[in-house]
């Protein structure tokens, strides 16, 4: 998967797509974006939430000239895929203007400007644990990662529950990887409980 993306050609741009109802080809080939700018997009297909860790193994060159669609309405998921450089993260299908401008950018190997459309309420260091929630990893493998104490990561995994009002691991792992429709339900019935 990554040879392709890092072989391209100058005036290609990578788009790693894990949005389920997005997904239009099988594979990586290249589709003429536009004839007027000479522009290529190498089209990635993953499977949901694979984007980050696809992206981590490829090397930073590749990585800046990468777009993301994904249907992970997760901010927290959306930021970390923005650390690695990426050039712009669409959640939802762009619609053809956005991602022919996201795309020149992408060429360049500059971000598009979009940074300020995800948004957390977690600090730095909060949210650089949960990434790990999905993977099954226990405090002591995180702490072991991350350069904490066990004990410190257990703490602040319990601060990241309290302000996303969830109530276990399980559900943070559903809040990350976008299976909102999964938490909707439960956070409806504890609220109709808490109201007099």
């Amino acid at each position: 998967m990554a040879t392709a993306a890092t072989r391209s050609a100058r005036g290609s741009v990578m788009t790693v797509n894990e949005n389920r109802i997005a997904q239009l080809s099988e594979g990586v080939r290249p589709i003429p974006l536009s004839r007027r700018h000479r522009l290529n997009v190498i089209r990635e297909r993953q499977i949901a939430n694979e984007a980050l860790w696809t992206l981590q193994r490829l090397r930073p060159h590749a990585r800046q000239r990468a777009l993301v669609i994904t249907d992970n309405p997760c901010p927290e998921y959306a930021l970390d895929l923005l650390e690695l450089e990426v050039s712009a993260v669409f959640i939802g299908e762009p619609d053809p203007d956005q991602w022919l401008e996201a795309s020149l950018y992408a060429r360049s190997g500059v971000r598009s400007g979009l940074d300020h459309l995800h948004v957390s309420t977690l600090l730095p260091s909060e949210r650089g644990l949960l990434k790990y929630i999905p993977l099954g990893w226990g405090y002591a493998r995180i702490a072991e990662k991350v350069g904490l104490s066990p004990r410190t990561v257990r703490n602040r995994v319990c601060v990241v529950l309290e302000k996303l009002q969830l109530h276990n691991r399980t559900q943070l792992a559903m809040y990350y990887t976008g299976q909102w429709q999964f938490l909707e339900p439960y956070r409806h019935a504890v609220q109709t409980q808490v109201r007099p």
